[in-house]
């Protein structure tokens, strides 16, 4: 492959129909989707910052996640989705609550089942890389990154009848496609090694995607980022040019126009769940959405859909919920598990009530 670009820009060179059929699709679970590797010595904040970075990635399969505007939102409200691991080098969230939150702030979420990729490697047009070599290893890193299942070939017996160092270098696609059925993979990576220089072949849904790279650290990262961007769709095959998949909006456009609430009382993610759920079922309600933490609870912004009356007349009726003041709500439906702090004029009137049960 003629080496024409500069390894900075990674443009796409070549992308062609190819008269093949495409390889059956087989998506693969992803392996600890919801949970991130953190330094045990740094403070809380920090491990949870860090932590809840790397899962939203790997969530949403997607880097630029963290500039999503609704992100400081979901940050806020982190330590409530939090769950309980048996190494203090990790920190596990809950998977459904997660989600539900991002899909409620209309952040994209990946489904947990992901294109799998297979990759094939070759050196000087001769040798078959074996797997867990340490640009394999490199690859994989960036691709769990992204939560993207990467699976490398065995090299047995099998694979070595069906196909020939030669067959890779010389992009024998149908040769490439026939070996790599045995994997089910819903697309195959074929990395062509010569001295410093990879050439890239992706082959995609009857599709061929190829490019020139270094085999630096760096430059494996950056494309292994770029094969990600197109199996999940991030990223326009045909330019090589981003969708803007996140739309330049401010933060007050993922809040809709409703009555804002406080729900204490909780601090799992089942009881946020719970909650929520049950709230966007009553009647009359259009949409909540979740809009920061506060102490033990949540802030919600709920938005009618003016078939029925207030938020206050609809809640005032309900079991679940216990007023606390001025919007501001207690969570006593299924799974409350914590009272919250109260303000002075709420402890004089718990405390006249102690005395009147006491009488």
């Amino acid at each position: 492959m003629q080496k024409l670009l500069s390894k900075l820009t990674f443009p796409i060179l070549i992308l062609v129909l190819l008269p093949l059929l495409a390889l059956p699709l087989k998506a693969a679970p992803v392996d600890n989707l919801f949970i991130a590797s953190i330094n045990p010595a740094a403070d809380q904040a920090e491990k949870l910052n860090r932590a809840l970075a790397q899962v939203m990635v790997k969530v949403s399969g997607r880097r630029d996640i963290l500039k999503h505007p609704a992100y400081e939102t979901i940050r806020d409200n982190a330590a409530l989705l939090v769950k309980p691991t048996d190494t203090p080098e990790r920190i596990a969230f809950d998977g459904d609550a997660l989600s539900h939150l991002m899909t409620s702030l209309e952040m994209p979420v990946q489904p947990a089942d992901r294109p799998q990729l297979l990759v094939w490697f070759v050196r000087d047009g001769m040798t078959l890389v074996e797997p867990g070599s340490q640009t394999y290893r490199e690859l994989q890193e960036t691709a769990q990154e992204r939560g993207l299942p990467v699976r490398e070939p065995l090299l047995d017996l099998t694979d070595q009848l069906a196909l020939e160092a030669g067959q890779l270098a010389a992009l024998d696609q149908a040769a490439i496609l026939q070996a790599s059925a045995r994997y089910e993979p819903d697309a195959v990576l074929v990395g062509r090694i010569d001295g410093e220089t990879l050439d890239w072949a992706l082959l995609n849904q009857g599709r061929l995607v190829s490019q020139s790279t270094s085999l630096n650290p760096v430059d494996l990262r950056r494309t292994m980022d770029q094969v990600a961007d197109l199996l999940f769709g991030v990223e326009t095959a045909a330019s090589g040019q981003n969708t803007l998949p996140l739309e330049p909006v401010a933060v007050g456009a993922f809040q809709p126009d409703g009555e804002e609430i406080e729900v204490q009382g909780l601090e799992s993610a089942a009881a946020y769940l719970t909650m929520s759920g049950w709230l966007s079922a009553q009647p009359g309600v259009a949409r909540v959405v979740t809009a920061g933490r506060a102490g033990t609870g949540v802030k919600l912004i709920v938005e009618l859909d003016g078939t029925g009356g207030s938020l206050q007349s609809l809640l005032a009726d309900s079991t679940n919920l216990t007023p606390l003041g001025e919007g501001r709500y207690l969570w006593t439906g299924p799974q409350a598990i914590v009272t919250p702090e109260t303000t002075g004029v709420e402890s004089a009137g718990a405390t006249e009530d102690a005395k009147d049960a006491a009488e």
